[in-house]
């Protein structure tokens, strides 16, 4: 037995050591070493390395729920509205040779009601028809690309925010300042000490509030946007033959020329800005004509109220540039009660510009156009702030189109106040209250109400709306 044990030991033994043998000769095979993401410290937080590249990448969004209540001056006025929001944007940056190569993009989509498929309710997207959408906003829903745009070495092109543009439009809607995204090409030198300056070229198609008819002979007119496509000969002064609406638009042949002078330094900031733009007409109609657009503004901050705190100052004046001067103010007609044709006391328009037939002959009026915004913000406490703000725009066209009756195309001036309170009971969470009133005065003399036919030159609207809304 002891003979039997020893055998099997000994077989089990030399078998161990000829496996460990053969096992020594194979060829040794590591597992592939794991690649985990890295934080990008470069840039701030949130961004992080893309694996195997050297490109940093920050990843942002936003969810945002609305309910909106304003006033209704007719049974075809919207009274409530409700609105859903999700925005998703990346911002890409690379450290290069000649300094940090940035990609953004940011993507909006929303579904709403109770918002006008036309005016500047529209502008500022795409509007998807869908499930039975007509122009009193029933049923939308908007996609937006907020920003599309490449940054290199002083240079940014693509879809960005204007270089116009100064104050910030996230929680002030309905004052009457600049804020537009477009696309554009523009290059920013910087000189040190905070202080740059940058020449813009951008797209001239979402800077227009489009043009009028005046007849003099009649007191009547029309207002048509540069893709109207339609007959308003009734309306063409003398002169002018039978051109038809569609001949009546003005051309996109020339960029806007946009400049600024900045400065950023710990206190705030302060900017210069001016844009050049170009009405291109048809032939038959005056020569093409010029417009132009100035504004300053300045942002202080006032540590001494309480950290975040501050106040911002604007101001601006335009020829055939209205869109620069007032372009985030509510003009269109589901937005207060006093702007689009039936809409509302009193029907007003926004041109550029005026086609005129005049005792001393025909020609193109430019309208002028300025408006001044203050806003204050304020935080109480960490998690809560407020905004105090109030700006007033005016309109002036020719004297001569200052008459009683019908006419829409009259000088007035529109003033708005507006406050918040918004709780932010956790990072990146708000959850707020605005209200908004606006009124507008006609200069001159009064017109016919929109609303019940009586004679008036005053008239005015009130906003509330609450929203909640989540970064991240």
């Amino acid at each position: 037995m002891k003979l039997v044990k020893s055998l099997l030991l000994g077989s089990a033994a030399g078998l161990m050591a000829v496996t460990g043998s053969m096992a020594a000769d194979l060829p040794s095979r590591k597992a592939a070493p794991a690649e985990y993401v890295r934080v990008c410290s470069a840039y701030g937080a949130g961004f992080f390395f893309i694996p195997g590249s050297d490109t940093c990448l920050q990843i942002s969004g936003r969810v945002r729920a609305q309910y909106q209540w304003q006033d209704s001056y007719s049974r075809n006025d919207n009274t409530t509205g409700f609105r859903s929001m999700l925005r998703f944007g990346m911002d890409a940056r690379t450290q290069t040779e000649y300094g940090t190569v940035r990609a953004v993009a940011r993507l909006s989509v929303e579904r709403r009601t109770g918002y006008a498929t036309t005016g500047s309710g529209a502008r500022a997207g795409t509007i998807i028809q869908a499930n039975g959408v007509d122009t009193l906003g029933r049923l939308q829903t908007q996609v937006n690309i907020e920003a599309a745009f490449i940054q290199f070495a002083g240079i940014t092109a693509g879809r960005a925010g204007s270089f116009f543009d100064f104050m910030s439009p996230d929680e002030w809607h309905g004052m009457a300042y600049s804020s537009q995204t477009t696309n554009l090409l523009a290059y920013t030198a910087s000189f040190g000490g905070g202080f740059s300056a940058t020449l813009s070229v951008e797209d001239s198609n979402e800077r227009r509030y489009g043009s009028s008819v005046f007849n003099t002979a009649t007191g009547a007119s029309a207002n048509f946007s540069q893709d109207f496509i339609g007959s308003v000969s009734a309306l063409i002064p003398a002169g002018y033959g039978t051109l038809t609406g569609l001949n009546l638009q003005q051309r996109s042949r020339a960029a806007d020329i946009v400049g600024n002078l900045r400065l950023e330094q710990g206190w705030g900031s302060a900017q210069l800005s001016a844009a050049l733009v170009s009405h291109n007409f048809t032939a038959g109609l005056p020569a093409d004509k010029w417009g132009y657009a100035i504004q300053g503004g300045v942002r202080v901050n006032l540590p001494m109220l309480a950290a975040g705190s501050n106040l911002q100052l604007n101001a601006a004046y335009g020829q055939g540039a209205n869109a620069y001067v007032f372009g985030n103010a509510w003009t269109g007609a589901s937005s207060n009660g006093f702007s689009g044709a039936g809409w509302g006391k009193i029907s007003v328009s926004v041109s550029d510009n005026v086609f005129v037939s005049t005792p001393a002959g025909n020609t193109v009026a430019q309208a002028k156009a300025w408006s001044v915004a203050a806003a204050l913000q304020h935080f109480w406490t960490p998690r809560l702030r407020s905004t105090l703000g109030v700006s007033y725009y005016a309109v002036d066209y020719p004297s001569y189109m200052n008459i009683a009756g019908t006419s829409r195309l009259r000088d007035y001036g529109v003033m708005t106040v507006m406050g918040n309170l918004i709780w932010s009971p956790v990072r990146n969470m708000d959850i707020g209250v605005e209200v908004l009133y606006s009124q507008v005065n006609l200069k001159g003399l009064p017109v016919t109400s929109a609303n019940n036919g009586a004679l008036t030159k005053k008239d005015d609207a009130l906003v509330a709306r609450m929203r909640i809304q989540r970064d991240f």
